[in-house]
């Protein structure tokens, strides 16, 4: 019970509602950022440089997208270097893509866009 009791405080910490190309966070505040079928935005580009900047250097990112979204892994893998990430692993499990990625200390390309 004070495990559970533990664990709702802590949702209730971090849950907040906000534009996610623009977080209410410090620059280079997080240890983790976590895309979980939440790139649907035209600008989903944004969320992923927004990532960048909260992240700390070595800082993991993880993308899990529905696998039929991307047309060219390779490619947007890519992509996601040039915004200062370098890919760890890229694994295929049922119908989802798990990407895993580290802050490197690479500006992002201001004009990249990735797409799916």
């Amino acid at each position: 019970m004070v495990r559970q009791s533990w664990l709702r405080r802590f949702q209730i910490a971090i849950q907040f509602t906000c534009d996610i190309a623009h977080v209410p966070l410090d620059d280079k505040r997080l240890d983790v950022a976590i895309f979980c079928l939440s790139l649907m935005g035209a600008n989903f580009s944004d969320y992923l440089r927004e990532a960048y900047r909260t992240l700390k250097l070595d800082g993991q990112l993880h993308i899990i997208e529905a696998t039929s979204r991307f047309s060219d892994h390779p490619q947007f893998q890519t992509d996601l270097e040039a915004l200062g990430f370098i890919v760890v692993s890229v694994q295929d499990a049922w119908k989802f893509t798990h990407i895993h990625a580290l802050k490197t200390e690479l500006r992002p390309q201001a004009t990249r866009e990735l797409q799916f």
